[in-house]
């Protein structure tokens, strides 16, 4: 799986981004698969949607929130099999979460609004927080998600209906600082 991505970025204004990939699957609510096509050859890569997180739909030792399968569907609308997609880093290159996916920015091939990611709608349609477990995301970006899920939570969409707490208590889960934590801090007299 890991072949993939090298054979199939290009650079950009906006940074580092794939050619266009084919949906292969929807795992959860976060994540699904695509496929690239590098000479005849369709290789595999798994993607994790950056800044969002959903409920899991497989829970270890316990049961999956009833939300977990209303955020699956709501990706496999958004990212019917075969769907073209790119991909872009939220940073300078791409990084890989803890389960070897690749996270990344989405964005559909539909001719529709690119500005508009896939990230973004789930976090409008109240499936994710915007979560920022590694850092925020670029400033632009930011107000979006930030908007998207103060207007989610507003219209108490998705899981901001019935699981409200659980919301609250992912977006607060992080392992990076935000700039403002980053930035220098006056001494104290």
């Amino acid at each position: 799986m890991r072949s993939l991505l090298p054979m199939l970025l290009l650079l950009s204004a906006a940074g580092v981004e794939t050619t266009p990939v084919s949906v292969l699957r929807v795992i959860d609510g976060d994540s699904f698969e695509v496929a690239g096509d590098l000479g005849g050859l369709q290789i595999a890569c798994r993607v994790r949607l950056a800044f969002v997180d959903c409920p899991e739909t497989v829970v270890a030792g316990g049961a999956a929130m009833p939300e977990a399968q209303d955020a699956r569907d709501a990706l496999m609308v958004l990212l019917p099999i075969g769907t073209l997609v790119t991909l872009a880093a939220s940073g300078e290159r791409f990084e890989r979460d803890a389960a070897d996916r690749v996270v990344a920015l989405v964005t559909v091939r539909d001719g529709g609004d690119a500005s508009t990611t896939v990230n973004a709608r789930m976090i409008l349609a109240g499936w994710s927080p915007y979560w920022r477990k590694d850092g925020d995301a670029q400033p632009d970006l930011h107000a979006k998600l930030q908007s998207a899920e103060g207007e989610a939570e507003k219209a108490k969409a998705g899981c901001w209906a019935n699981a409200r707490q659980w919301m609250l208590d992912s977006a607060k889960a992080r392992t990076a600082p935000t700039a403002s934590e980053r930035a220098p801090q006056a001494p104290t007299p």
